[in-house]
């Protein structure tokens, strides 16, 4: 394994089931490359379905509920449920992820990672497996 590569920063693995990332421990590590990174986090798509997991994934690895978010941000439980089904967080939404939990415009809008902090990063990735698998 390469020296920097994500496994070893994130102290996790994957194991390919189908189409499904899921993390593993253990010594039968696979290593997830930069680009299934990429296909994870749906980099470059800006469609409302990849905001909507980004979103979820945000909130998830934020350890919140709906209401959560929504107190936090001072907005209704149905303004913010209906911004995460949408997959169109406004940009107070994504102004408290940001100075919250470091999970920047970049990442919610495009899936951009690079510049995530790499726990930041991990949660992330692990919050969307959880839901694929």
């Amino acid at each position: 394994m390469m020296p920097g590569h994500w496994s070893d920063i994130f102290g996790l693995s994957t194991v390919r089931t189908s189409s499904v990332q899921k993390f593993r421990t253990g010594a039968d590590r696979l290593p997830m490359t930069h680009d299934e990174l990429e296909r994870l986090f749906r980099h470059g798509d800006n469609s409302n379905e990849a905001l909507r997991i980004r979103l979820i994934a945000a909130r998830k690895a934020s350890g919140l509920d709906q209401k959560g978010v929504a107190d936090a941000i001072g907005v209704p439980k149905t303004t913010y449920h209906s911004q995460e089904a949408r997959g169109a967080p406004s940009i107070r939404t994504g102004r408290y992820f940001y100075r919250a939990h470091r999970i920047d415009f970049n990442f919610l809008f495009n899936g951009d990672f690079a510049q995530l902090p790499t726990d930041v990063r991990e949660k992330l990735a692990q919050a969307i497996l959880a839901e694929d698998g």
